[in-house]
């Protein structure tokens, strides 16, 4: 099942983060855990971010923890959990919802200009009790639906940013299941605390009881990567000079830069750079990561070639309209012998069909073409006897190469052409070769 938020459409890949630097990071180190939302009870260590908890709703019969410590030595549990979460109950009462809100943390600031936008990413899990967990041996049953959300707040004011689904699927017995909201629509300039919230969805027997797990709450922030410029000037020796500018944003000015030189050297250096290539016949993939004085960044890549590479060179999406997979892959090997690989013949080290959408069967997220990238790379370098390397430029000219270009250079493997199917039926995408 997949809920909207807004315009806005979840994936259960990770999000497209150009570093590691989030706005908000919590993954539940410390926890006063509290039955309504006035009486504190032990902290259970090992929780951190969440240290408050405030029930709503709340039946008149009995009350109980907001959360609890999912590993606390439930023995029917205890062997799909590997790591601390929030837990929030959901039972067969009509209105129960339980909602557990974050102490005051440092405010981060949003610009709502168009040149940034907002990504939430979270996991979330459910787990189902025959009973209210008093005891350690409570045995667990199928899932009755329930609903997650995720609300920030300015000045005591919620908004929704995120909701995910809790069924069957999102059994902890399955593990926990990754969502990423991306381009969020935040309509406050300053957010200070976050809540989480569970609730009902489907009917509950009685007696039985539910939780929602929640863990690794992310908030991020990236810059429209159309409006950074690389700018590259061969100064002859193979040496280059790198400079990055962005257009349309002034008023959070980028303040730190990382290049990373694709030959296996990178530095934290200012806007301009000079780097010196070694080698020959080789082509490096140049990228800056750009960030912001709020921590908002993006990346910007380029090419560098030094003399006459072999290079192969395919759009991973010759047709891009409807929901894209690439069901299969023709090559030479090094041995001359032909070999189509696909979901029957993946050779080890392949996994056909791969898709770029969300929506589309077998899945992989938005990001399936670096995946096939990974695998090129991981066949090739399986045998001393097979050589070259893949890589790929993401969302590079011409403009109806919506995706990527896998490069793959110098390689004694010839790549003849990958199957592409999407909703208007099949295309064949051929491999550019300019290679001997």
């Amino acid at each position: 099942m997949i809920f909207f938020l807004s315009s806005n459409l979840y994936s259960q890949s990770n999000c497209s983060n150009c570093n590691d630097n989030f706005l908000l990071n919590g993954d539940f180190e410390s926890i006063n855990v509290g039955s309504g939302c006035e009486i504190p009870k032990f902290p259970y260590s090992g929780y951190e971010f969440f240290n408050y908890s405030c029930v709503e709703n709340w039946s008149d019969y009995f009350s109980s923890g907001d959360l609890f410590m999912p590993n606390m030595g439930f023995v029917y549990l205890d062997p799909y959990i590997d790591s601390n979460m929030a837990g929030l109950c959901y039972t067969q009462f009509e209105n129960h919802r339980e909602e557990v809100i974050s102490d005051n943390f440092s405010p981060f600031e949003v610009n709502t200009s168009p040149e940034l936008s907002y990504n939430l990413e979270f996991d979330a899990a459910v787990v189902c009790f025959e009973a209210l967990p008093t005891n350690s041996s409570v045995q667990l049953t199928n899932i009755t639906e329930g609903l997650c959300k995720i609300n920030l707040f300015d000045g005591g004011v919620a908004e929704l940013i995120g909701s995910a689904a809790l069924t069957q699927d999102q059994s902890i017995e399955n593990g926990m299941t990754h969502y990423c909201f991306e381009d969020l629509n935040l309509n406050k300039s300053n957010y200070d605390q976050m809540s989480i919230e569970v609730s009902r969805v489907g009917e509950i027997e009685a007696y039985e009881s539910c939780f929602g797990l929640v863990d690794n709450i992310k908030i991020s922030c990236d810059i429209d990567e159309n409006l950074l410029n690389l700018s590259i000037v061969d100064l002859g020796s193979n040496t280059y000079e790198f400079s990055v500018v962005i257009s349309g944003m002034t008023l959070f000015p980028l303040s730190i830069y990382t290049w990373d030189f694709g030959d296996g050297t990178s530095v934290s250096a200012g806007s301009v750079v000079q780097h010196t290539f070694s080698g020959n016949d080789m082509t490096f993939q140049v990228c800056c990561i750009a960030e912001n004085t709020i921590g908002c960044c993006g990346t910007t890549c380029g090419l560098v070639t030094i003399g006459k590479p072999c290079l192969q060179q395919v759009c991973i999406d010759c047709s891009s309209t409807g929901d894209p997979e690439v069901l299969s892959m023709d090559i030479i090997d090094e041995n001359g012998n032909s070999i189509k690989i696909d979901e029957s013949n993946q050779l080890g080290f392949f996994s056909f069909p791969y898709c770029f959408n969300a929506s589309c069967p077998n899945a992989q997220g938005s990001f399936g073409w670096e995946k096939l990238v990974i695998d090129i790379n991981n066949y090739i370098g399986n045998s001393s006897s097979r050589s070259g390397n893949a890589f790929i430029v993401a969302t590079p000219p011409p403009a109806d190469c919506r995706h990527a270009i896998i490069y793959i250079e110098n390689s004694n493997i010839e790549f003849l052409y990958y199957l592409w199917k999407n909703s208007q039926g099949p295309n064949l995408c051929i491999f550019n070769n300019n290679c001997p």
